[in-house]
C-alpha cells in the first residue's frame, strides 16, 4: 500500500473517531470505519492482483491462497447440557474442591426459624402490652417488668434470623457460583456476579470470605482480583502461564536494550519503536483499567500484534519506514477509543446511550483490529510471521480475565467435581 493511501486511509479514521468522541454520538462509527476500510482493501487487492498478473503467477502466488487461521481468542464454553455438579444436598457426591453445604443449611434454617418463633412471640406479647398500656392511660409496673424481660428475647430472635439468612444466602450463592464454574477449573468474577445477581466487588468479596472459610476447598483469586480458580492444579498452570510470559517479556526488553547499545539500530528507527513500546504501555494500562470481559479480550489481541510488529521492526530496522503511517495512525486513533471507551464505563450510571456507545466502539476497535491486521498482512506478504507460537502463553493470561477456558485443558478433562 502507497504511503499515500497510508496516509488518506489514517487521516480519514482519525477524523471519524475524533468526530464521534468531540459529538460523544458514536452510532454510525463502525459502519463509517467499516465501509472506509472495505474500500481501501478492494484498491489494495486489485492492485496485488495486478501485479501479480504482470508478473505471470497471478494474485494468489505459487503456493496458493494463505490457510486462515484459525481464532485463538475464541471462547470455548463448556457444553451447556452437562452436569458435572449436582449442589442438591440430597444427591451431590462429596467434593475435594467444595466444602459440603448441609450442616450450614441446616443451622441456616434452624436459627431462622427459632429467631423467628422468638421475634414473633416476644413481639406480639411486647406489643399487646404497649397497646393496652396506650389505652389505659398508664404503664403499670408488671408491664414494664414484662417489657423488659421480653426485649432481649425480641432482640435476640432478630438477630437469630438475622444470622440464619445470612447463613442460608451464603449457601445459595455458594452453590450458585458452583453451577456457573460448570464442570471447570475457573470461572470470572463477572460470570459469577451476573449469576447471582450482585456487582463485582460483592461477590469478590463473598468468594474470598467463602475460600478464608474452606468452603473452596482449594479456591484462590489470581492476582487482578478477576477471576476464581478452585484447584491447585489449575493455580499452579496460571502461576507457571503468568510467569512465562513475564520471563518472555524481560527477555524482549534486554534484547532491545542490546541491540539498541550496540547501535545495531538507527537513531530515527530508535526513537519510534520506543514511542511504540510507550503506545504498548497504555494500551496494557487500559486494559488494566477496564474490568469488561469482551473488551478486554480484544485489547489484549491488539497488545499481542502490536507487541509482535515492533519485534519485527527491531528485526528488520529496514521496515521502519513502511511502519511509520501505522504508528501515526493506527495506534493513536486506537488508544484515543480506549481512553473514550474508559471514560464511558466510569459513570456512575449505566444509561442506554453510554452502552450503546460502549458497544459501538468495541465494535469498532473489533473492526480496526481484524482490518489493519489484513492490511498489514497483505503489505507485508513477503515477510509475514507467525505469532501462534504465542498464544498457548496468552490464553492462559487471558484465562484470568476469564477470556478462554482452553489454558487450563491441557493435561486435564476440564472438569472438577
Amino acid at each position: 500500500m502507497a504511503h499515500q493511501d497510508w496516509s488518506n486511509l489514517g487521516n480519514d479514521i482519525r477524523n471519524m473517531v475524533q468526530s464521534a468522541i468531540d459529538s460523544k454520538d458514536f452510532q454510525q462509527l463502525n459502519q463509517s470505519i467499516n465501509r472506509t476500510i472495505n474500500d481501501a482493501m478492494q484498491n489494495i487487492n486489485k492492485g496485488f492482483q495486478q501485479a501479480g498478473k504482470n508478473m505471470g503467477m497471478g494474485s494468489q502466488g505459487p503456493k496458493g491462497p494463505r490457510p486462515q487461521p484459525q481464532n485463538p481468542w475464541e471462547r470455548r464454553r463448556p457444553d451447556q447440557n452437562a452436569s458435572p455438579f449436582d449442589v442438591s444436598t440430597k444427591t451431590r457426591k462429596a467434593s475435594p474442591y467444595f466444602a459440603g453445604t448441609g450442616a450450614a443449611s441446616a443451622a441456616g434454617i434452624a436459627l431462622s426459624v427459632v429467631g423467628g418463633i422468638l421475634t414473633a412471640g416476644t413481639g406480639i406479647a411486647t406489643l399487646v402490652l404497649l397497646l393496652i398500656s396506650l389505652f389505659g392511660g398508664e404503664m403499670y409496673l408488671g408491664f414494664k417488668i414484662a417489657i423488659g424481660i421480653m426485649l432481649p428475647f425480641l432482640v435476640g430472635g432478630g438477630f437469630m434470623v438475622g444470622k440464619g439468612a445470612g447463613l442460608l444466602g451464603r449457601v445459595n450463592r455458594f452453590r450458585a457460583y458452583i453451577r456457573e464454574l460448570r464442570g471447570q477449573p475457573f470461572c470470572p468474577i463477572k460470570s459469577l456476579a451476573e449469576e447471582v445477581g450482585k456487582s463485582e466487588s460483592f461477590v469478590l468479596k463473598d468468594v474470598k470470605d467463602m475460600i478464608k472459610r474452606r468452603m473452596f476447598i482449594e479456591g484462590h483469586v489470581d492476582a487482578q482480583n478477576t477471576c476464581l480458580i478452585v484447584t491447585e492444579d489449575a493455580y499452579d498452570q496460571y502461576l507457571e502461564a503468568q510467569h512465562q510470559l513475564e520471563d518472555r517479556r524481560r527477555q524482549e526488553e534486554q534484547r532491545r536494550q542490546e541491540q539498541t547499545a550496540k547501535g545495531d539500530i538507527p537513531q530515527d528507527t530508535r526513537k519510534m519503536i520506543e514511542e511504540g513500546q510507550a503506545y504498548i504501555r497504555e494500551i496494557h494500562e487500559c486494559n488494566d483499567a477496564i474490568p469488561g470481559e469482551e473488551i478486554s479480550e480484544k485489547i489484549s489481541k491488539m497488545e499481542l500484534i502490536v507487541r509482535k510488529i515492533f519485534a519485527k521492526v527491531e528485526n528488520e530496522p529496514e521496515l521502519a519506514a513502511d511502519m511509520r503511517k501505522f504508528m501515526e495512525y493506527y495506534l493513536p486513533t486506537t488508544v484515543k477509543l480506549l481512553h473514550a471507551y474508559e471514560e464511558l464505563d466510569a459513570q456512575p450510571i449505566q444509561g442506554a446511550n453510554i452502552v450503546s456507545s460502549k458497544k459501538e466502539i468495541e465494535d469498532t476497535l473489533d473492526t480496526i483490529n481484524q482490518a489493519f491486521e489484513n492490511l498489514l498482512d497483505s503489505f507485508f506478504q513477503d515477510t509475514a510471521w507467525d505469532i501462534s507460537s504465542d498464544i498457548s502463553v496468552l490464553q492462559a493470561m487471558l484465562a484470568q480475565e476469564g477470556l478462554t477456558n482452553s489454558a487450563f485443558d491441557k493435561g486435564k478433562s476440564g472438569k472438577v467435581g
